[in-house]
């Protein structure tokens, strides 16, 4: 099984003026339930805009996605 994930934060332009100071970060976690360890792991902010992770050749299974 191939799995291609995505997320997506707000751009920084789409806050009205003053409302927003600080970079957003983020962290995108996919693991199998029932394991601790990460398969995938990925750091993205606001000004990149968004972050993926494409794994193939997964075993059948159950994974979780965490944001």
């Amino acid at each position: 099984m191939n799995m291609h994930v995505s997320a997506d934060t707000y751009d920084p332009r789409m806050y009205p003026y003053g409302c927003k100071s600080l970079k957003i970060m983020a962290q995108m976690l996919v693991r199998k339930v029932g394991n601790t360890t990460a398969i995938a792991e990925k750091y993205f902010s606001d000004w990149i805009g968004f972050g993926h992770v494409y794994l193939n050749s997964l075993p059948a299974g159950t994974y979780e996605i965490y944001l």
